[in-house]
């Protein structure tokens, strides 16, 4: 049986974790054209944008974008929704 590495045994990882989080210049833009959405009033119309493609992606009729993952479990009796 081998030994773990703090017990000194073979380290499993060689090479150090890459720099986090990682964008490219596509990223970039697309966060610039959000927040200068969000200045000029028109975040709702990318939000709805976004909760179709998602929607579709995903086969469903609906997307719902919320703020985080305590939202929708807050919520979930106020909202009828099957599984469709």
């Amino acid at each position: 049986m081998s030994q773990l590495a703090i017990l000194g045994g073979p380290q499993t990882k060689r090479k150090p974790f890459p720099c986090w989080p990682q964008y490219d210049e596509k990223e970039r833009v697309a966060l610039n054209g959000s927040w200068r959405a969000a200045i000029g009033g028109a975040l709702r119309t990318r939000t709805q944008e976004f909760e179709r493609a998602f929607a579709r992606y995903h086969g469903a009729k609906h997307g719902i974008a919320v703020t985080n993952g305590m939202l929708p479990s807050k919520s979930r009796g106020s909202v009828k929704v099957g599984w469709e």
